[in-house]
């Protein structure tokens, strides 16, 4: 009696089990799309003899569990950004609660940290005001601020202003830039972020 195994699995990870299947007659590659199908063929009496290789088998499929097949969908990317949508599942919400978010459905989004900033604790507290504004906002610190500086960013992470802060009031004009949100980012001495606003101009 034999015993067809049919598996997807990546190119890279066929030519780590291939190796492995010196002894056994009737094993077939066959290229798909974007992945391979492994199938072999084997006597139920040669079983015993690589239940190390169907697990081998069976966890390098499980990289394979977190896929859609949906009706339609694609990735696209463009300079840092990279957008992927599928159409046809049934049931997706995301739900946050503290420090957790979970997103359901089968199309997920990967998460890649790029960079880890330190948040240093300051005894000088700081506000902007007004927010949202029409003009000006208005950095405020509680005392004479060291060597502190500001970014002003647009909402797609652009420089559009930076300037030392050199009094307790420094005054930002928004009025050359188009009403919208804006980042401004107080960075403190040896370039460590102080604090980050969301100021919106109407």
């Amino acid at each position: 009696m034999d015993l067809l195994i049919l598996m997807r699995l990546s190119w890279d990870v066929i030519q780590h089990i291939l190796p492995l299947l010196p002894g056994i007659p009737k094993v077939m590659v066959m290229s798909m799309q974007d992945s391979h199908l492994l199938c072999i063929n084997l006597n139920i009496k040669e079983m015993k003899k690589i239940r190390l290789i169907l697990l081998i088998l069976l966890i390098a499929s499980l990289s394979f569990a977190q896929e859609v097949i949906s009706t339609a969908g694609e990735t696209q990317s463009n300079s840092g950004y990279e957008l992927s949508w599928t159409v046809g599942e049934t049931v997706i919400n995301t739900l946050s609660a503290e420090n957790t978010i979970l997103t359901q459905g089968f199309h997920q989004s990967k998460l890649i940290i790029t960079a880890v900033e330190e948040l240093i604790e300051s005894n000088n507290q700081v506000n902007v005001f007004p927010n949202p504004t029409a003009q000006f906002a208005i950095i405020k610190f509680d005392q004479l601020p060291e060597k502190n500086i500001y970014n002003l960013f647009n909402i797609n992470g652009k420089l559009l202003s930076s300037k030392e802060i050199e009094y307790t009031e420094t005054q930002i004009d928004l009025t050359p830039y188009a009403n919208g949100s804006y980042l401004l980012k107080i960075i403190q001495e040896d370039n460590l972020p102080l604090k980050t606003f969301k100021i919106i101009k109407q």
